[in-house]
């Protein structure tokens, strides 16, 4: 399976990043010129730091497009069961949580986005609204029941 694996979501989310670092360039590359022409170089801190940040923004730039080139994007109506872009309700023990499952690269847990690659992600891949499923932490395996799926 391909480890970059995007919802739509994600996809056009790090097309808008990808956007916005090229406007950032471009502003960076302006002030760069401009530090260029106060004179000499090699005593030029402003002109050093700005051509530093130039080319972390490149290589922001190349990994963010490198992504977008090969990522697979899928969206959870495309398979049966979860899958990626499902929202899925779970219930471990008492608790009740929300989840999107999503790619690698949108994962965020504290705004309920889990990576189809987690061992959460893994254990709820084909699964569906019933079935209960066991994931293995350092602190010891954790039983969730799949409650519902969207």
């Amino acid at each position: 399976m391909n480890n970059n694996v995007l919802t739509s979501v994600g996809k056009v989310n790090l097309e808008k990043k990808l956007n916005k670092l090229n406007r950032d360039r471009s502003i960076m590359v302006k002030k760069l010129d401009e530090a260029r022409r106060m004179g000499d170089l090699a005593e030029n801190s402003a002109y050093h730091e700005l051509k530093n940040q130039v080319q972390i923004l490149d290589s922001q730039m190349e990994d963010l497009q490198n992504t977008l080139d090969s990522a697979v994007v899928t969206d959870s109506v495309t398979r049966e069961g979860i899958w990626i872009g499902s929202k899925i309700r779970l219930r471990q023990e008492e608790k009740e949580k929300e989840i999107e499952l999503v790619g690698s690269g949108e994962a965020d847990p504290l705004q309920g986005k889990i990576s189809f690659n987690s061992p959460l992600g893994q254990a709820l891949v084909y699964k569906k609204k019933g079935e209960k499923v066991v994931v293995k932490t350092p602190n010891g395996e954790i039983e969730y029941t799949i409650l519902d799926v969207a």
